[in-house]
C-alpha cells in the first residue's frame, strides 16, 4: 500500500500539495503521511463526506468560534500512540504516560463537546469521564498529573508527617519517604489496572482526533486553492472542467499571471495530443496525474468539477523521472518505464497511462514508429492513455486532441520568455479521427522563436528550410 508519505517525492505537484495541508497536532501530520492509497469508490467518497462536512462550516460566519475552538484543541494533542499501547500490555506506567492520558482525556472531552456542538456527523467521540474521574480525583480539571493525597488517606497522611519531621529528624524522614513511595507505586498500579479497560477506547479517540485535523486540515486546502469535490465515477474513465494544477497556478499568481484551465475527458482507450512546443502539453499531464492522485489520497481536486474514477494504477513517463535510472541514456530510461507501463497495463485494465513525447530522443524514422507501436498495444490493451507526441504520420485510429496554441500571429517581439503564456491558448481541439497528417502537427516553432526575439538570420534560414521541405 503506496502512503502518501512515502509517494509525495515521486509525483509532479504532490509534494508542493502535502506541504500546504496545515494539520495542528502530530497525531494529524502522522494521519497525513500515512494516508493510504485507495482504490474504493466507497472508501474515497467517505474521506471526501468528512472534508466536505468540514467545507461547509468553514463557510458558515456563524460557526467560526466553534472551528477556532476546535483549531486551538487540536494544537494540545500529543501523539500519545506509544503509552497507549503500553496501557493494553504489563506495564505499569509512571507518572508521565498517566499525564499524557488525562490532559489526552480532558481534550477529547471538550473536542467531543464541540464536535456536537458544530454537528459534526462523521466524528464520533467516545466519552471517557472515567477515565478523566480516574485522573483528575480532585476534580481540578487541569492538566497535569500525580499521585494526588485524594487516592489513599494512609499517603495522605504519610507526607503529612514527612513534613513535619523532614527537617529536624533525617533518619525518620527517610523512612517515611519510602514508604510513601511504595504507596505511590502500589496507586500506579491500580490505576493503570484500572486505565487498561479503556485503552482501545482512547486509541479509538485519538485516532479520530488525527481523522478530524486531517479532514480539518484538508477543508481549509480546499478553501484556499478553489478545489472540488470529485464525484466518483463508476465507469472507468475522468472528466475535467477547469482542470488546473495548483502548484502552477500559484507561480504563476505570484509573478501576476492566471493559469488557464482545460476541460478534457478521457475514456478506456488511447488519445493523442499533438501541439506546439511551450504548448502546455507536459503541464496538462501533471495535472491529471496529480488530480488523480490526490483524488486517491482523499483530497478535492483542483478543477471547477471532475468525474473520476478510482484506478488500480498510475503509470506516468516525464522526462524529470529519469533521476530514478541514473546512469542509462533518456532513451533506455524512458523505454524502461513505457515497458512497465505496457506491463502493468497487460496484468490487468484499471490503469491511467501518461506519457509524455515518447521517443523523442530517438531519429524521427524509429521514433515515429515507436510511437505508432505503442498507441497500437495501448488501444488494444484497453487501458485509460494519454499520450502527446510531436510526430506526424501516426497511423492509429485512436482519438486524437490538438492544443489551440498561438492565439494570434503576432510578429512583434515580447518582453521576455515569462510571457509568453500570455500568447497562447491551452485549450484542446479535437480532431477527426484517423492518421495525424502533417499539416495537423502545429509549425509554430519559428512563431514563437520569432515572439522572444530569436535572431532573425536563424528564423529566416530556418523558414527557409521549412519552406523547401513542403515543395518536396
Amino acid at each position: 500500500m503506496a502512503l502518501l508519505g512515502n509517494k509525495a517525492g515521486k509525483v509532479p505537484g504532490l509534494q508542493y500539495v502535502v506541504q500546504q495541508v496545515d494539520v495542528k497536532s502530530a497525531i494529524g501530520r502522522l494521519h497525513l503521511l500515512r494516508q493510504p492509497f485507495m482504490t474504493d469508490a466507497r472508501e474515497i467518497s467517505e474521506h471526501l463526506a468528512k472534508t466536505s462536512e468540514l467545507l461547509q462550516l468553514l463557510k458558515s460566519p456563524d460557526k467560526s468560534q466553534l472551528l477556532d475552538d476546535i483549531g486551538h484543541a487540536l494544537t494540545e494533542v500529543h501523539d500519545i500512540t506509544a503509552t497507549l499501547n503500553s496501557l493494553t500490555k504489563d506495564f505499569v506506567l509512571d507518572d508521565i504516560g498517566l499525564f499524557e492520558i488525562k490532559k489526552f482525556a480532558l481534550l477529547t472531552t471538550r473536542l467531543k463537546e464541540l464536535a456536537e456542538s458544530s454537528n459534526l456527523r462523521s466524528f464520533n467521540f467516545t466519552a471517557v469521564e472515567e477515565v478523566v474521574k480516574l485522573l483528575d480525583p480532585e476534580g481540578q480539571k487541569v492538566p497535569h498529573f500525580y499521585i494526588y493525597d485524594a487516592y489513599d488517606a494512609e499517603l495522605a497522611a504519610l507526607r503529612k508527617e514527612y513534613n513535619v519531621v523532614y527537617k529536624t529528624d533525617i533518619q525518620q524522614a527517610e523512612a517515611l519517604r519510602l514508604k510513601c513511595v511504595e504507596k505511590e507505586d502500589t496507586i500506579r498500579e491500580e490505576l493503570t489496572s484500572k486505565l487498561k479497560v479503556f485503552a482501545h477506547t482512547l486509541i479509538a479517540n485519538l485516532n479520530i482526533t488525527g481523522d478530524l485535523d486531517l479532514s480539518l486540515a484538508k477543508a481549509e486546502l480546499s478553501l484556499r486553492l478553489s478545489l472540488c469535490l470529485p464525484v466518483a465515477g463508476k465507469e472507468m474513465g475522468l472528466s475535467f472542467k477547469g482542470l488546473f494544477n495548483p502548484a502552477v497556478a500559484d507561480a504563476l499568481r505570484k509573478k501576476g499571471k492566471n493559469f488557464q484551465p482545460v476541460n478534457i475527458d478521457m475514456s478506456p482507450g488511447t488519445a493523442l495530443i499533438t501541439g506546439a512546443n511551450m504548448g502546455g502539453k507536459t503541464v496538462l499531464l501533471k495535472s491529471i496525474v496529480l488530480s488523480q492522485y490526490m483524488f486517491q489520497y482523499g483530497f478535492m481536486v483542483p478543477a471547477a468539477s471532475a468525474v473520476m474514477f478510482p484506478f488500480r494504477d498510475i503509470m506516468f513517463s516525464f522526462e524529470d523521472e529519469q533521476s530514478e535510472l541514473r546512469g542509462l541514456s533518456s532513451f533506455a530510461a524512458e523505454m524502461l518505464k513505457i515497458n512497465g507501463i505496457i506491463n502493468t497495463s497487460r496484468s490487468h485494465t484499471e490503469v491511467l497511462s501518461l506519457i509524455d513525447e515518447p521517443a523523442r530522443t530517438t531519429n524521427p524514422m524509429e521514433g515515429k514508429a515507436i510511437v505508432n507501436a505503442l498507441v497500437d498495444i495501448m488501444q488494444e490493451l484497453g487501458a485509460v492513455t494519454l499520450i502527446t507526441t510531436h510526430y506526424s504520420g501516426i497511423e492509429s485510429n485512436c482519438r486524437r486532441l490538438r492544443v489551440a496554441g498561438l492565439k494570434t500571429d503576432i510578429m512583434e517581439g515580447i518582453p521576455g520568455i515569462e510571457s509568453i503564456n500570455d500568447y497562447m491558448d491551452y485549450s484542446l481541439i479535437e480532431l477527426p479521427a484517423g492518421r495525424i497528417t502533417e499539416e495537423e502537427v502545429p509549425h509554430e516553432a519559428i512563431n514563437i522563436a520569432r515572439l522572444m526575439n530569436i535572431d532573425n538570420d536563424l528564423l529566416a534560414r530556418a523558414s527557409s528550410y521549412i519552406k523547401k521541405d513542403t515543395e518536396l
